[in-house]
């Protein structure tokens, strides 16, 4: 009984509304507000917790928890925008992650070696404690872009998001874990993720239209859920134009970032959905000396390691 809400990134038409700017100027704004962070505030009431669901009243499987394709080991959770906190910074960090369903109170967890996520986990894990987590699903778009930032890990990624917002993201108290969650979501799962503890998640159908194998992946246990009265479900299907798309545009401006130190006079970035947003990338550089267009190049490489075909041109080509 609940509505099921996808493809809200699915074109650079609706990514610049979301952002307010030409879908062509998308990067340029990313950075512009990527380096105007505004810190959360307090909210005096919140939509988040207008139904509660506590210990055993929590049940995954009443929720609307898509299976995408007959090869996936189970329904995913796809719009699942993951909060952590750093104990020792109280830094919030935010990610795009994948979960499993694999009970009433239990995810498999998907997390990318090596990134900030996957370092507060191995943190926690080394002194034998959980992590705590909230499971953030339905947000505005501008919420979902600023959320897979490329920042360091002193940067508190909710002042990111209110920078992208154009506006401070409104926060409460969480009901079963020490973090502060969005007060406008539509739904959260709160819970932790368990130290030495690994099962089997997968396979998965993922951005690159190839199933992915299954492996032993970390546990999470819900504790709580949280939602607005008539929430709307969001999902992304894997594999398909929006996933692909919506992760180009903090990538693009990354890439936009990394070449301007190099060559001041780079115009525009495109990462194409040919080569899944990720693989390839499009620079247009107003060429001044001859050496530009190859460091122009060695500057992009190294500063995405996705990439594997770099195309420059001239000012005047329209790189999308």
């Amino acid at each position: 009984d609940t509505p099921v809400v996808l493809n809200i990134h699915a074109s650079r038409r609706l990514l610049g509304l979301a952002l307010d700017t030409a879908p062509e100027n998308l990067a340029e704004r990313f950075l512009e507000r990527q380096m105007n962070p505004l810190p959360p505030v307090e909210a005096a009431e919140a939509p988040i917790h207008e139904v509660v669901l506590i210990g055993d009243e929590v049940d995954l499987t009443k929720f609307p928890l898509l299976t995408h394709y007959d090869v996936n080991a189970a329904p995913y959770l796809t719009a699942s925008i993951v909060v952590a906190l750093d104990p020792d910074t109280g830094l919030q960090n935010t990610s795009y992650i994948r979960m499993m369903l694999a009970g009433k109170r239990e995810l498999r967890v998907f997390m990318a070696i090596g990134r900030h996520l996957w370092t507060l986990h191995n943190k926690l894990e080394r002194r034998d404690e959980p992590l705590p987590l909230a499971v953030v699903i339905g947000v505005h778009p501008a919420f979902a872009l600023g959320s897979q930032a490329f920042t360091p890990t002193d940067e508190d990624e909710y002042a990111v998001i209110g920078g992208m917002m154009n506006e401070p993201l409104r926060v409460v108290d969480a009901k079963t874990i020490p973090l502060k969650v969005p007060a406008d979501a539509e739904l959260i799962i709160e819970g932790k993720l368990l130290p030495h503890l690994r099962r089997e998640e997968g396979p998965f159908g993922e951005f690159t239209g190839y199933a992915v194998e299954k492996d032993e992946r970390p546990v999470f246990e819900a504790t709580a859920i949280t939602h607005r009265e008539g929430y709307l479900f969001q999902d992304i299907h894997a594999g398909y134009t929006e996933h692909r798309l919506m992760g180009a545009i903090p990538r693009e401006a990354s890439l936009l970032r990394a070449v301007r130190q190099t060559v001041p006079t780079v115009k525009a970035v495109c990462m194409p959905i040919s080569g899944n947003c990720r693989f390839h990338a499009y620079i247009s550089i107003a060429k001044r000396t001859p050496a530009q267009g190859m460091n122009a190049i060695c500057a992009a490489i190294a500063s995405d390691m996705l990439l594997k075909h770099i195309i420059i041109v001239d000012e005047d080509i329209d790189v999308f």
